[in-house]
């Protein structure tokens, strides 16, 4: 069976560990550093006419800032909460995104708040409000 070493930096800790190369192309490694927790944000719209509009304007900015969360380790999962499961959301006035939902691994709470209020949809009003709930995955 072959190794490979995998080293992750977290807050100036350096954790090695052995695994096989099978088993960490299958993992989440970030589960595995000391000191992160999970986090759970739903956040919603504002309600007026525009914020559609505005959140289709922004939405490739907020996108890549997903992705690249979720390559940090950041970002779990995440996505729009729907006003009507509909399946093309996008030309559906009733299948239209109303809110978002992610899961999030961090340090703290705040590192999570600091991380959002430099999201699109705060910047360009598409969310309202938001809310961050500690969290614990059971199930990937």
């Amino acid at each position: 069976m072959i190794f490979s070493r995998r080293v992750a930096f977290d807050a100036g800790l350096c954790v090695g560990r052995l695994f096989s190369t099978n088993f960490m192309y299958k993992r989440n490694f970030s589960s595995t550093l000391i000191g992160r927790k999970q986090f759970l944000l739903l956040a919603r719209d504002y309600t007026d006419v525009e914020t559609y509009s505005r959140r289709l304007s922004v939405r490739e900015k907020h996108l890549e800032r997903a992705k690249l969360a979720k390559e940090r380790g950041f970002l779990i999962m995440g996505g729009p909460i729907l006003a009507n499961p509909e399946p093309n959301v996008e030309n559906s006035a009733e299948g239209k995104m109303v809110g978002s939902l992610f899961i999030f691994e961090a340090e703290s709470e705040e590192q999570v708040r600091k991380e959002i209020e430099q999201d699109p949809y705060i910047i360009n009003k598409v969310w309202e409000k938001y809310e961050i709930l500690p969290f614990k995955v059971v199930i990937k």
